[in-house]
């Protein structure tokens, strides 16, 4: 039986609804120079202008153990409540059997699609489409449909380590989300083709779907307590697609995702940026058990969002990571308060930033959020 004060026990608890003895703390994400400073060495957790030139020599299996090192290493350093479960390959499929291939300086090639290494926001951007006509994604499905219960050979190693060393002492998070399977690159295709041809869209998030789940079943298995959703519904303005679209082509699909992983006994958390107001009704109706990032970039307020569906939905996120990057501590230190005046009391709050800790972000702004949310993150939560 775990212990009432362990970090896993707690972020249960919050996930529940309820108050444990502290706020849990987590990050979906923590940029390298950050993490560089917090372990003594250069990381591979998140790192693929590392991770990528080893991928390419083909040592997966070790890059894939320091990943799960480096990042175990990092959350246990900063007393986190739970971890999510770094693959840096999943997004790329980057399995035993696929090598990158680097073509040109910060452009990589992989699984014959083009990625450039952006240094500013260490991000690997999709520079190719996938499908240029809505007839290449009914080729993509009949080519790819015997995959949708394979497991990409060690794709998984990082969590089986991470499980192994780490799942008495807190929350094991993993991801999978087919609901929103587009890229930025195929964005405008998208945007055009659910009007034009809705029957080609509504199949290929069917097949994602399909796909994802049997990802994270194969994630719960390994002994995931958790599934992380992380595919983005809305931009600053708001949803990229109608209310009534997405009610109609990505809310069954979250639907199905959701149902699947509770069958498992796994929690779901989603994520998506932006402004999301008019989503948060069929949300909260997919029956997830917490969102994650309530973008106050983007105009979210994480109080309104505890008013209205507080008693339904764990809450995740507000902390605005551009704090971290050109604010002072003393504003570090109110903002956390603030969070934590909004969303923690009667329970069903895990602070967090809005999204990852990004580049940029000044080690004693993050160490300070951390500080303060410990400090004052105690139930029952005092008047700050």
């Amino acid at each position: 039986m775990l212990s009432v004060k362990s970090s896993k026990y707690r972020f249960e608890k919050a996930l529940e609804l309820e108050e444990p003895d502290i706020i849990p703390i987590f990050e979906i994400g923590i940029t390298p120079p950050i993490v560089s400073k917090i372990i003594g060495r250069t990381p591979f957790y998140r790192n693929p202008s590392i991770y990528l030139q080893e991928y390419a020599k083909g040592k997966h299996k070790e890059v894939n153990r320091k990943i799960a090192f480096d990042e175990l290493e990092c959350h246990r350093k900063l007393g986190f409540d739970a971890i999510r479960v770094s693959c840096g390959a999943i997004y790329y499929n980057l399995s035993a059997n696929v090598i990158p291939k680097k073509i040109s300086e910060n452009i990589w090639l992989i699984n014959n699609i083009r990625y450039r290494y952006l240094s500013n926001t260490n991000v690997l951007w999709q520079l190719d489409a996938r499908f240029k006509e809505p007839k290449d994604i009914i080729k993509y499905i009949h080519d790819h449909w015997n995959e949708i219960k394979e497991i990409p050979d060690g794709i998984l190693e990082p969590l089986e380590f991470i499980v192994k060393e780490a799942s008495d002492e807190m929350l094991v998070i993993a991801d999978a989300d087919g609901t929103f399977p587009f890229s930025e690159a195929e964005m405008a295709n998208f945007l055009t083709w659910i009007y034009t041809h809705p029957n080609i869209i509504r199949e290929f998030i069917s097949f994602s779907t399909k796909k994802a789940i049997e990802f994270g079943k194969a994630c719960i298995d390994t002994g995931a307590n958790a599934i992380f959703m992380p595919c983005d519904y809305a931009h600053k303005g708001g949803p990229f697609i109608s209310p009534k679209r997405f009610k109609e082509f990505i809310l069954p699909a979250l639907k199905e995702q959701v149902e699947a992983f509770h069958r498992k006994g796994a929690y779901v958390i989603k994520h998506t940026d932006g402004n999301i107001n008019l989503l948060l009704d069929d949300l909260v109706s997919s029956g997830i058990d917490a969102l994650q990032c309530i973008d106050p970039s983007a105009g979210m307020k994480i109080h309104e969002v505890k008013e209205k569906y507080g008693d339904k939905i764990c809450l995740m996120g507000n902390m605005n990571i551009e704090t971290l990057v050109i604010k002072t501590t003393i504003e570090v230190n109110n903002e956390v308060k603030e969070c934590i005046r909004n969303a923690s009391p009667g329970g069903g709050h895990v602070f967090c930033t809005s999204n990852t800790v990004a580049v940029g972000a000044k080690i004693e702004n993050f160490m300070t959020m951390i500080k303060t949310a410990r400090k004052y993150g105690r139930y029952p939560i005092k008047q700050l």
